[in-house]
């Protein structure tokens, strides 16, 4: 078992887009498989899949043209969880 924090009162919300460029250390594939892999490991790990978001755009890569809709997504996520 990994050294995670207690999850179990925890709101997280992670996304990706599946056009994601190759970085300085990352290649597309590589980012979208480990972005993948943390996703698994907190929900191995305890976090309640209640209070947990994992959102795969299909359309959207890392520029800052798609932040806007990718951030209102976990805003609305995680205000809905408090509410």
């Amino acid at each position: 078992k990994s050294e995670l924090p207690e999850l179990n009162d925890k709101i997280i919300y992670m996304d990706i887009g599946l056009k994601e460029q190759p970085g300085k250390i990352t290649q597309n594939k590589d980012i979208i498989e480990i972005t993948n892999s943390i996703a698994n490991l907190y929900l191995k790990n305890g976090i309640s899949e209640d209070n947990f978001q994992f959102i795969e755009h299909e359309d959207m890569d890392h520029r800052e043209i798609h932040f806007p809709n990718r951030i209102l997504d976990g805003i609305e996520f995680i205000i809905n969880k408090k509410n």
